[in-house]
């Protein structure tokens, strides 16, 4: 735990001094990835340059796996006979030299002058969630909500750029979800949309046979990115406090959030059902010794794209307890929350820690094979293959 601890410090150590040389030296980019002289289709992917610069055996891969899905996106454009120049997302200073038959930008500011544009030019925003005019809508209710329970301000963590210019100009949005994801964009950009699924990791490993079903019925794993008050952890926290029958373990980044973890840090000190485990790496001895003790996954979140810590936590055939918002397509042994609130959330754990073992045991293998099959790398691939290959047709 130790060394994992260390490591995840380290990560976010580098990343922020990387992060302020790229803000004030620039992003690196990359004019013909594969130095392919013999293709003549020229393709711009603006998402995320730092994967590209990574040896395969990088911990970075670990931490979040866009990075790979970056990797994997390229190289299909590749399979497809494109040359392709890649820039950051977050690169203000882009400067295009070339014209472009595909255009797939993360960003939805980014400028595309006419004379980067063929008259054939299929030009995709690339979303990783809601609309972010109505994704910043309900963060900032998600604030406003904890102010009302609780008498204290916190500050918005994050808000996605509203800016739209590239949206407006391409005429395809493919999006990280469902199509309760695609359905934030309809009113304001009626495009062609393109829903895809996220993925956890290949090799997870799955203990199917547990002993400790009637243990598990009773933990709980929120495993997450950044922003706890969008993603429902003080929702979990105001209903873990008021129970000592079940735990809930997080782990998350909540460190970074000084006034949120301020306000409920003395409160927790007074209970042992609730364990902060810190940010932790997937597939680690550290995440298995904590997934293997909890039977569920609970993300009562306001807005996503599609959690990645819940799809991870599938693969390890935990059952999903989430919001309609998570932009994942409801199995049969899921649990959907329909309102987020706090007695929906308290009322929805009685109801699991009262289900049989038979049924968490069949529950969990279910969601397991789930995962395989549709929030797998092989299925993001496919999915990716068959999305080009429609948009590149029309």
């Amino acid at each position: 735990m130790k060394n994992g601890i260390l490591n995840n410090l380290f990560h976010r150590a580098k990343n922020k001094i990387k992060n302020y040389v790229y803000y004030y030296f620039g992003y690196p980019y990359i004019i013909n990835w594969k130095k392919d002289c013999g293709n003549l289709k020229r393709a711009l992917f603006v998402y995320q340059v730092d994967p590209f610069y990574m040896e395969d055996n990088d911990e970075a891969f670990y931490f979040h796996n866009t990075q790979k899905q970056a990797i994997q996106i390229a190289e299909i454009l590749t399979s497809k006979g494109f040359i392709i120049d890649i820039f950051d997302y977050r690169d203000k200073r882009i400067k295009l030299q070339c014209k472009y038959d595909l255009i797939i930008s993360h960003n939805p500011n980014l400028i595309i002058h006419q004379s980067n544009l063929k008259h054939t030019t299929k030009i995709i925003y690339f979303a990783a969630g809601e609309n972010p005019i109505i994704a910043n809508e309900k963060v900032r209710k998600c604030y406003l909500d904890f102010f009302k329970r609780n008498g204290t301000k916190l500050k918005i963590k994050r808000l996605a750029p509203e800016g739209d210019s590239f949206i407006k100009q391409s005429k395809y949005i493919v999006l990280y979800g469902n199509e309760n994801t695609a359905a934030t964009f309809y009113k304001y950009y009626p495009k062609m949309m393109f829903c895809f699924n996220n993925y956890g990791y290949n090799n997870t490993r799955f203990e199917a046979n547990h002993n400790n079903y009637e243990e598990r019925k009773r933990n709980f794993l929120f495993f997450s990115g950044g922003d706890m008050v969008a993603k429902g952890l003080d929702l979990l926290l105001e209903t873990f406090l008021n129970r000592d029958d079940v735990q809930l373990y997080i782990c998350a980044p909540y460190r970074n959030e000084k006034d949120f973890m301020r306000f409920y840090q003395r409160k927790i000190n007074k209970r042992n059902n609730i364990h902060f485990c810190g940010f932790i790496r997937p597939l680690s001895e550290q995440y298995y010794n904590i997934v293997n003790k909890c039977g569920f996954i609970i993300h009562p979140s306001a807005t996503e794209g599609q959690p990645g810590g819940v799809i991870q936590a599938m693969h390890s055939g935990l059952v999903p307890i989430i919001s309609k918002y998570c932009g994942i397509d409801s199995g049969a042994s899921m649990i959907v929350l329909k309102s987020c609130e706090i007695k929906e959330i308290d009322e929805i754990i009685n109801d699991c820690i009262k289900k049989g073992n038979d049924w968490l045991m069949e529950a969990s293998l279910s969601n397991h094979k789930l995962a395989i099959k549709q929030y797998s790398e092989d299925a993001f691939n496919w999915n990716w293959n068959k999305i080009l290959d429609t948009i590149l047709a029309t």
